[in-house]
C-alpha cells in the first residue's frame, strides 16, 4: 500500500492551484465512519479508536495547513502527531478487545482524547512552534526526499514496532502488520505539511493519510472475514469455509473425518483448558501435515479434504498422520502456573509436568463419481469413523463401497 500511495503521489499535478483536494479530502472521514460503525457492531474497538485518532490528527493538520500564516503550526502539529501516534497505537493495540460501550472502550477513547489534546496543545504554544520551525536538525530525509520525517519519531516507531507487530493470542497474524502499515503511511502523509502547502502537497497529504485509513479498513474487513471463516480456538477454517470448498470439488477427492479418542476423559481429568490445548495440539499437527485442507468440523472432530486423491492413497496418508499423533507426547500444563522467570518455568516443566499421549480415530471415504454429492461422501466417512470407534479406537477405517454410501 505504501509503494502504491507513493507512486500515486508522483502522478499528482504539479500545479499549485490544483483543486482536486476538495473531493478527496472527505475520504478519511468517510472511512473513519465506516470503521467506527463496524467497530460498534462487530467488537473492533481498537481499530475504531486508532481510526478516530488518525482522523482527528488529519482534521487538525488539514485545517491549520490551509492558512499560510499557520504553516509553522501545521509543521508542529505533524511533528507531535509523529511522536504521539506510535505510542498511542502501541498502547491501543496491546489492549484487550472488549467492545466500545464499556469501561475498556472508555479507556480507549480517553487515550485518543489525551493524544489529540496533546497534539493541539503543544502545536499551539508559540515557543514550541518557533523551536520546531527553526530546528532543521529535527528532520531527516528518507529515500523519498520530498517528504522529511522527524528523526525522534523514527526512534518512537522503532520502539513501538514490537508492541504492534507481536501477535496476540487468537488474533489474525496480519493485524499487527496492517496496523503498522496504516500508521507509517499516515505519518508520511502528515509530514508533507513540512513542505510548501500548495495543491500538490495538499493532495499528497490527503492521498497518503487516506491510504493509511484505508489500510485500517482492510484490517477491519480481514478481521470480519476471519471471524466468519476461521475457528478461533484451533485457527483452522470452520464449517463456512468447508461449505465453500465442497461446492468447488470435482473429479476425484477423498474426505477424512478425524475424532479425538477419549476427549471427554481428558476434559474431566485435566480440565477444559487442557481440552482446548488438546484441540490446538491436534490442529497444529493437521495444519503442518500437508495431507490436504483441514477444517474444524465440530466438537473434537476435524475434517480433511484431499483433492485428486484415491481411497488407497488417502488411507496410507491418514494412517501416517494417525501414527504421528499417537507417538507425539502431549504436555498437560498445570491449571495454575506461578509467575516465574524463564529458567524457573523450564525447571517446573521438566520436573512436574504431566505428559500424556493422544490418539485419534479416522474414517475416510472417496467420491464414486464426479456427480456424487460431497455430503454423501462425508456421511460415508462418518460411518467409517463409527466403525473405527466400535473396533477399539486409534485406527483408520475406509468406507464400504456398498454399505456406507447412500442409494
Amino acid at each position: 500500500m505504501l509503494m502504491i500511495a507513493c507512486a500515486a503521489v508522483n502522478l499528482l499535478p504539479a500545479d499549485s492551484e490544483w483543486t482536486g483536494t476538495e473531493i478527496l479530502a472527505a475520504i478519511p472521514y468517510i472511512v473513519t465512519i465506516i470503521i467506527v460503525t463496524l467497530g460498534l457492531f462487530f467488537n473492533m474497538s481498537r481499530l475504531a479508536a486508532i481510526s478516530l485518532l488518525m482522523s482527528s490528527a488529519y482534521a487538525y493538520i488539514f485545517c491549520v495547513g490551509f492558512d499560510s500564516a499557520l504553516h509553522n503550526k501545521a509543521i508542529t502539529a505533524s511533528f507531535y502527531t509523529s511522536l504521539y501516534l506510535p505510542v498511542a497505537v502501541a498502547v491501543l493495540h496491546r489492549m484487550d478487545e472488549a467492545g466500545i460501550l464499556n469501561l475498556r472502550g472508555t479507556m480507549k477513547i480517553a487515550i485518543v482524547m489525551i493524544a489529540v489534546l496533546g497534539i493541539i496543545l503543544f502545536s499551539s504554544l508559540p515557543a514550541s512552534v518557533r523551536w520546531i520551525a527553526s530546528s532543521s536538525s529535527l528532520w531527516v530525509s528518507p529515500p523519498f526526499n520530498w517528504m522529511p520525517f522527524p528523526g525522534l519519531a523514527l526512534a518512537f516507531l522503532v520502539c513501538a514496532a514490537p508492541f504492534i507487530l507481536t501477535r496476540k493470542s487468537m488474533e489474525s497474524p496480519l493485524m499487527g502488520i496492517i496496523t503498522a502499515e496504516a500508521m507509517v503511511v499516515f505519518l508520511i502523509g502528515a509530514n508533507s505539511s513540512h513542505l510548501a502547502w500548495n495543491g500538490h502537497n495538499k493532495g499528497a497529504f490527503i492521498l497518503l493519510a487516506g491510504t493509511g485509513m484505508l489500510c485500517l479498513l482492510i484490517g477491519c474487513l480481514e478481521n470480519l472475514w476471519r471471524h466468519a471463516n476461521i475457528d478461533e480456538l484451533t485457527e483452522l477454517p470452520g464449517r463456512r469455509s468447508l461449505k465453500q470448498q465442497l461446492a468447488r470439488l470435482s473429479l476425484e477427492y477423498s474426505i477424512a473425518i478425524i475424532d479425538i479418542d477419549h476427549f471427554k476423559k481428558v476434559n474431566d481429568t485435566y480440565g477444559h483448558k487442557c481440552g482446548d490445548d488438546a484441540l490446538r495440539f491436534i490442529a497444529a499437527i493437521l495444519r503442518n501435515s500437508g495431507i490436504g485442507r483441514a477444517y474444524r468440523y465440530g466438537g473434537e472432530e476435524f475434517l480433511v479434504v484431499m483433492e485428486n486423491t484415491g481411497l488407497k492413497e488417502a488411507y496410507e496418508t491418514v494412517e501416517r498422520l494417525r501414527e504421528a499423533i499417537c507417538h507425539k507426547p502431549f504436555q498437560v500444563r498445570p491449571a495454575q502456573r506461578p509467575i516465574l522467570g524463564r529458567r524457573k518455568r523450564s525447571e517446573v516443566r521438566s520436573s512436574g509436568a504431566t505428559t500424556i499421549t493422544m490418539s485419534v480415530s479416522i474414517g475416510i471415504a472417496k467420491n464414486r463419481s464426479p456427480t456424487d454429492a460431497p455430503n454423501d461422501v462425508i456421511a460415508a466417512a462418518d460411518k467409517a469413523l463409527y466403525r473405527s470407534k466400535q473396533e477399539g479406537r486409534n485406527r483408520t477405517s475406509m468406507a464400504s463401497w456398498h454399505n456406507d454410501y447412500g442409494a
